[in-house]
Parts: structure tokens; sequence; C-alpha cells
């Protein structure tokens, strides 16, 4: 399995869609990011950590395992954070996603991949057709269910099934 330290702000000003919507809408413009890589996820055996600087402006959803969103926090940056987790997942299956120079000559010493933002863009496009697909606005739900969201609807449908049986 291949795992994807992706660095967030970096990728985000490197590929135009991304960096288009950052100018209208920050939080949403990680949200889509977010999205897309959830989308990607969902037929691939990887798995994806998607690291921004800061402090979190929105909640991530919790219980994906494919895709998981972490930010630095205030004590560190991103940079320092994507270096933590490249040095514990060393290896030839971990790829580490920036253009970024001093990032990945850390992570390269370490033998971790490289891959720059636009060609995991590459990757993520050829999975999906991207002409037919519209970015949400604010007042827009995702045209998708994570997979969180997928186990809290069964676990209500079958709560919901239970109580009727009790009924009749």
């Amino acid at each position: 399995m291949i795992r994807y330290l992706i660095d967030g702000h970096n990728a985000i000003h490197q590929i135009k869609r991304y960096l288009d919507l950052l100018d209208r809408d920050y939080v949403l413009c990680q949200k889509t990011f977010y999205r897309d890589l959830v989308i990607y996820a969902d037929t691939r055996n990887v798995k994806i950590v998607l690291i921004f600087d800061g402090n979190p402006p929105w909640n991530p959803p919790k219980g994906n395992k494919e895709v998981m969103v972490k930010f630095s926090g205030s004590d560190r940056d991103a940079d320092s954070l994507i270096k933590t987790l490249a040095g514990k997942w060393t290896g030839r299956q971990t790829v580490v996603v920036t253009a970024d120079r001093s990032i990945l000559r850390e992570v390269i010493a370490m033998g971790c991949q490289s891959l720059s933002p636009k060609k995991f863009d590459g990757l993520i496009k050829r999975k999906k057709s991207w002409e037919s697909r519209n970015i949400q606005t604010d007042n827009e739900k995702p045209d998708f269910l994570t997979e969180s969201e997928v186990q809290w609807w069964k676990r209500e449908m079958k709560q919901a099934l239970a109580r009727k049986k009790e009924k009749d």
C-alpha cells in the first residue's frame, strides 16, 4: 500500500483549480481538496495524510481510514510535521507530495519517494473527469457521503428497523 503525505498549502498553490477557489473561499478550497482526495482513495489501495499549517478553520471528518487531515497547530509548521511523519514511515511506499525543496531534500534522504503536486493532480484527474464536476458553493452540500457518514446512516437505519419491529 502506498502512503501519500501531502503538503496541503503547497499543493493548493500549485494546482490552478484549487488556487482559483482559494481566492474566493479558503475553507471551501481545503474541503474541496479533501473531498477530491477521498474520491481518489475510494478506489485505490492508498492512505493519504493531508497536512496543513496552523489550527483547523473547519472540522475535518473523523473516521475515514483512507484520508486523514492534520493541522500542524500553533507550535510548529506543516513542514516539520511532514518531516516527522516521513521519518516514522520511511521507505519506498511513502510518497511526499510537495514542491518545497527543503522538505524534498530531507524526505528523499530518509528513503521516501516524492511527487510534485501537479503530477499527483494528474493521477487524480485520470481517476475522475473534472469537466463534468461542479465545485460546490457555500450553500451546497457535497455530492457524496464519506465512509463515516455511510456508517452513521447504516446504524440509523438498523435502529429504525429495530424500533419498527418492536412496534409490530
